[in-house]
């Protein structure tokens, strides 16, 4: 109980500061150290020997989720056409949404594998996001370093 406020409150709090640098930094690159910082935070809290690590994994893992939604939106705004704009939101919130609804099954692949195996698994689909980020996200418009003047 105390882990997941651990998480949410910590997630609440950062997504104001994710928000702040996802306008100001390289939208790509917030996406892919999110993550993997998340990927980390859940292969770590399928390690913990006590609670106090767990819930020390948790808050990594809420500060690395805060990270997901403002740059994904801004990303977005700025590379899908605008009359479709809507329509990807739409699609990304639904993404979130059955997500979450997803992440109530954990408990059959509790059951079945354990816990740590399963947040070992699940991790794997953090590293797969950042691959396919990295793989298939253009550079950020907006980041002139790798520009030639």
């Amino acid at each position: 109980f105390l882990a997941s406020i651990a998480f949410t409150s910590l997630f609440a709090v950062a997504s104001l500061g994710a928000g702040f640098a996802s306008d100001r930094y390289n939208r790509k690159t917030l996406t892919i150290a999110s993550a993997v910082s998340w990927s980390i935070a859940t292969i770590g809290t399928s390690q913990a020997t006590s609670y106090d690590e767990v819930v020390g994994w948790r808050i990594a893992m809420g500060l690395a989720c805060a990270f997901a939604t403002p740059t994904a939106y801004t990303l977005i705004a700025q590379l899908v056409p605008k009359d479709k704009s809507a329509l990807a939101s739409s699609l990304y919130g639904t993404g979130v949404a059955l997500g979450g609804s997803l992440a109530a099954l954990t408990v059959l692949l509790d059951s079945n594998v354990g816990w740590r195996n399963a947040l070992l698994g699940i991790s794997l689909f953090g590293a797969s996001a950042a691959g396919v980020s990295f793989l298939s996200l253009p550079n950020d418009p907006k980041d002139k370093s790798d520009q030639i003047d």
